[in-house]
C-alpha cells in the first residue's frame, strides 16, 4: 500500500475498465453469474486483466461486482 501512496504523490494511476463488457465479448451469456468465471474460466479472467495491463492500466480490480449475498 505504501508504494501506491508514494506513486499517487507523483502521478495519476489508471484503473482497469469494465469486466462485464469484456466477458460479454468473450461469450458470457445474459444472466450468467460472471463471478463464477473466476472459478470456472480463470484463463479468460486472466486474459481480460492482462489486456488492461497491456493497455496501460496500473491497477486491475477483481471480478466481484455482483458477488454479494443479495445478488
Amino acid at each position: 500500500m505504501t508504494d501506491i501512496l508514494k506513486r499517487l504523490e507523483k502521478e495519476i494511476l489508471l484503473l482497469d475498465g469494465p469486466i462485464g463488457t469484456e466477458l460479454m465479448a468473450r461469450g458470457i451469456a445474459a444472466g450468467e453469474v460472471s463471478e463464477l468465471w473466476v472459478l470456472e474460466k480463470p484463463d479468460v479472467i486472466a486474459e481480460v486483466h492482462k489486456s488492461y495491463f497491456d493497455a496501460g492500466a496500473d491497477i486491475v480490480l477483481t471480478n466481484t461486482f455482483g458477488g454479494t449475498e443479495l445478488k
